[in-house]
């Protein structure tokens, strides 16, 4: 029910974040602790790549929900234990402007190529890989992505197929952190 209500105030009234200049890498560190103390064995986070030292405007709770929902997500539609990859890059585009990716990917039950769109929308439940029927409101990426668009961030998902993974993808720009 909360989802529900959650859904219907965010179309109705599209609250703004109050967005302000945090260091990706300090949240990301922080979430996957908690991941690690809450899943226990039942979760196995691999991180991979260079640390998000980027300053971006962001909104410290939204960040944190969009990170929860991609791991949460990977872990929901992986066998139980398998590992969640993790991986980020910090480039700077032909401008020099700072960019950086963040990608989650999983081992996972995937899903077909042709849905990634639509895996973002309110209420959708993408064609299940798995072998078992997995509960929930197709809400969770639904937020995600209205938080991310609110954070100028741009969030994709892919897939090779059923059986063969999912990678969800956030792609945003900043300033290097202070050393």
């Amino acid at each position: 029910v909360e989802g529900l209500l959650e859904a219907a105030r965010l179309e109705w009234y599209r609250p703004r974040l109050a967005l302000s200049s945090h260091e990706l890498e300090s949240v990301l560190s922080e979430r996957i602790e908690r991941w690690r103390m809450t899943r226990g064995d039942s979760i196995s986070i691999v991180r991979k790549g260079e640390p998000l030292r980027v300053q971006a405007h962001v909104e410290v709770d939204a960040w944190s929900r969009v990170l929860d929902v991609l791991v949460e997500n990977a872990a929901k539609f992986s066998p139980s234990g398998s590992p969640i990859h993790v991986e980020t890059q910090v480039l700077r585009d032909p401008a020099g402007e700072l960019k950086w990716k963040l990608e989650v990917k999983d081992q996972g039950f995937g899903f077909d190529p042709d849905e990634a769109p639509r895996l973002f929308e309110r209420f959708y439940r993408g064609r299940q890989g798995s072998p078992i029927r997995i509960a929930g409101t197709g809400l969770g990426l639904y937020f995600a992505r209205r938080l991310c668009r609110q954070m100028g961030i741009s969030i994709t998902a892919s897939s090779a197929g059923f059986g063969k993974g999912s990678v969800f993808t956030l792609e945003g720009s900043g300033v290097a952190w202070p050393a």
